[in-house]
């Protein structure tokens, strides 16, 4: 805490963009120091001091991820690790480590998968960011109003012909942007999965702490939420199993 309030009284002081940025990369700089020296609890402080001051991006939770994994807390690894992957799914370091990472899960089958055609969508969609996306459609919407300005005025009809069908299809490019932006967007907001953070959980059979027990999770295993009753969650797991968990013993990705 005592660092985070540095990092924003300095900033506050200077208040510049470029000052900020130098602040943020130094601190990124000395939890990368810290995490060579095998001083993981001191990085993961700095991670999470930036975490904290609204930085989120897939390098910062894979970093985090790799501290958590140093410290052997396999659920938590495997959680930040996930959440790299969220908004960056082509960090092909964060999905090596994952990898590893799910070695260690007391699991038969710990990947929970979407069919094939809905990860090829979603690789496409998270291939750059929500904003980027945003700002693609912005560009196809400028040439589509040049090419259908040149349909409108331009006297040859050969070019006009060109001029129409290129205005049509810019747009449906424009079109499909803004639809990525907005899933891409979407995703970021949603928490669909999630990871077993504690352990020895039971899988109960009703949200009640009399319920039966159905099944003994173990740190690290990954679920797909279905439903939230008050602290808690209805949960699906690889194998096919539901039942109900304490909320306090997940974190959603």
């Amino acid at each position: 805490m005592n660092r985070l309030l540095l990092i924003l009284f300095s900033i506050s002081i200077f208040n510049t963009d470029v000052f900020a940025i130098n602040v943020i990369n130094t601190e990124y700089q000395k939890a990368h120091e810290l995490y060579e020296q095998h001083l993981y609890h001191e990085a993961k402080h700095i991670y999470d001091s930036l975490r904290l001051l609204g930085i989120s991006n897939s390098d910062l939770y894979y970093n985090l991820g790799n501290v958590y994994y140093k410290q052997n807390q396999i659920g938590q690894a495997v959680l930040h690790y996930e959440k790299a992957i969220k908004l960056n799914p082509n960090n092909e370091d964060a999905l090596f480590n994952l990898k590893i990472a799910n070695l260690k899960v007391v699991s038969k089958n710990n990947r929970i998968n979407d069919f094939i055609v809905v990860r090829w969508v979603k690789g496409i969609i998270h291939y750059f960011h929500f904003d980027q996306w945003a700002k693609a459609q912005i560009l196809f919407g400028i040439l589509f109003l040049i090419l259908f300005s040149l349909f409108n005025f331009l006297p040859n009809p050969s070019i006009k012909k060109i001029s129409f069908y290129s205005s049509i299809a810019v747009l449906c490019l424009m079109l499909l942007c803004g639809i990525f932006a907005w899933s891409a967007q979407k995703d970021l907001q949603t928490a669909e999965y999630g990871i077993v953070i504690n352990s020895p959980v039971y899988l109960v059979s009703e949200p009640s702490t009399n319920a039966k027990d159905i099944l003994k999770l173990h740190e690290g295993m990954k679920f797909r939420k279905l439903e939230t009753i008050g602290k808690w969650y209805q949960i699906k797991l690889s194998d096919g199993n539901i039942g109900w968990v304490e909320a306090s013993s997940i974190a959603m990705i």
